[in-house]
């Protein structure tokens, strides 16, 4: 048997497909023959500088021609190569547009090659849907098969030939007109135990030596995390973890794989188990004293603890690990609404944590929203506040940057929707995801008050000369 993977990435080369190495992972367990196309990969080899930078985080539903040419290249390659299976891998909803192109183009010139599909953006349920863009692409006959949720396990087993009918969530025609429903893969419990390493063996880098790519490693599956507006929780009730330990030398073999340095932790929260984490950053320092070349960096998603949980000698470990920078989720500057929101921390916990990132050199890049239903104006303003208070840290980049700034938005499987009353929040609007809704609590608190709100926000950030980079909100 032969197989060929594809995936359809972030446009953003910098950045490697981790999806597209864990499905090489799949293949070389399984000792089967296989190719890859990273499409990011290919975009930025073929297109020019000027085109290509214009499609970065874009949904590339108005393809250029340039593009689909790139597309039929890729549809050449993989004809010409006659796998028995190809597995194909969306990053999110803003690749499903161009995947289909592909897909379609594919199907024209070849019926014979087995597609099996997955990624989040096949989960990705739109909002003129009660069903994913998954069984879009089945329901037109573009996969034979696709998988909703985490596929470590069910994909091996599929490859393997075993009927996807007995596959809990592995999803085809026939299965979805038997149970008049799709399927999610069960819970992973042990991701320990059931992970597999991906493989960069056949993914081209642009030059490594030059430090500017990124793999990305995974220490977790889930988060620990309850935020009330999240549905992680829906999908993965409990997190899961693997050892430390055992996270930090799969980064020094993938470094002496691809000679890439620069890391980034996938997991929800990679500070989610503390005694896990801390063991991967003593692992690290530890391999970086025995092989001086192996000069790791990462960033990855973090929450500010009390300083009783993480210390000063906790902050000091990251520093030496190489943790260059941290995704700081704040939501609010708000201790009331934080706690509201289910975010665990106070207002002394983030102090301490900025001091300390002030201390030993650490970034940290700021998500926040606004317009939570029960969001006053005293709320908002200690928004303003927290940017008075943390100024003082520009220049160190403790406040490096803040990425995400925009209005809050309500889904459902989230633990505001489930209770509603605890919120006053009434949904006027069913049939659109975000959902719109109203607060009968806090009625002023309009979609027009959220959007001035955001943009009183960031013009005062600017002000005091914080740094921006918001490529989804009004700003850019």
């Amino acid at each position: 048997m032969k197989g060929f993977a594809i995936s359809f990435g972030v446009v953003a080369e910098e950045k490697l497909p981790i999806s597209l190495a864990w499905l090489s992972g799949v293949y070389e367990s399984l000792n089967i023959e296989y190719e890859v196309i990273d499409f990011t990969y290919e975009l930025s080899v073929a297109l020019d500088p000027e085109e290509y930078a214009k499609m970065r985080h874009n949904t590339l539903k108005n393809p250029t021609e340039s593009t689909l040419s790139v597309i039929k290249n890729c549809v050449d390659r993989i004809i010409e190569y006659s796998p028995q299976i190809l597995t194909v891998s969306a990053f999110s909803y803003r690749q499903y547009h161009i995947l289909k192109i592909f897909l379609e183009e594919l199907k024209t010139r070849d019926h014979n090659i087995k597609i099996t599909g997955g990624g989040p953006g096949l989960w990705y349920i739109p909002a003129h849907s009660e069903y994913t863009y998954g069984w879009e692409l089945c329901q037109e006959g573009l996969v034979d098969t696709y998988t909703l949720g985490n596929g470590e396990e069910v994909i091996i087993r599929e490859i393997n030939g075993e009927d996807t009918n007995s596959i809990v969530g592995v999803n085809s025609r026939e299965k979805f007109e038997s149970l008049g429903q799709e399927e999610w893969t069960e819970l992973i419990k042990k991701i320990q135990e059931k992970y597999i390493r991906p493989s960069y063996k056949k993914i081209p880098l642009v030059d490594a030596s030059k430090n500017d790519k990124e793999i990305f490693i995974t220490g977790a599956n889930g988060c620990p995390g309850r935020c009330a507006f999240c549905s992680i929780r829906e999908y993965i009730p409990y997190p899961s973890y693997r050892d430390g330990v055992e996270v930090a030398n799969e980064c020094y073999d993938l470094y002496k794989e691809t000679g890439v340095t620069k890391f980034k932790r996938t997991d929800a929260l990679a500070n989610g188990h503390s005694k896990h984490f801390k063991a991967f950053n003593e692992r690290i320092i530890e391999l970086k004293k025995e092989d001086p070349s192996f000069t790791f960096t990462y960033n990855c998603m973090f929450v500010p603890k009390n300083p009783r949980i993480h210390n000063e000698e906790y902050y000091s470990l990251m520093a030496q690990a190489g943790c260059l920078s941290l995704d700081l989720g704040i939501e609010s500057g708000s201790e009331r609404l934080r706690k509201e929101m289910h975010k665990g921390y106070t207002d002394l916990d983030l102090d301490w944590h900025f001091e300390m990132c002030h201390k030993y050199g650490i970034e940290n890049n700021i998500s926040i929203f606004v317009g939570f239903p029960t969001e006053t104006d005293e709320d908002f303003n200690e928004n303003l506040k927290m940017l008075d208070r943390y100024q003082k840290y520009i220049g160190s980049r403790a406040f490096n940057e803040i990425q995400h700034c925009g209005k809050f938005v309500l889904y459902t499987k989230t633990y505001i929707y489930n209770n509603l009353d605890e919120y006053d929040v009434v949904i006027t609007d069913h049939s659109v995801e975000p959902l719109e809704w109203t607060c009968t609590r806090n009625p002023a608190n309009t979609p027009e008050k959220a959007l001035d709100r955001e943009k009183t926000f960031l013009e005062y950030a600017k002000k005091l000369g914080y740094r921006i980079d918001v490529y989804d909100s009004i700003d850019k």
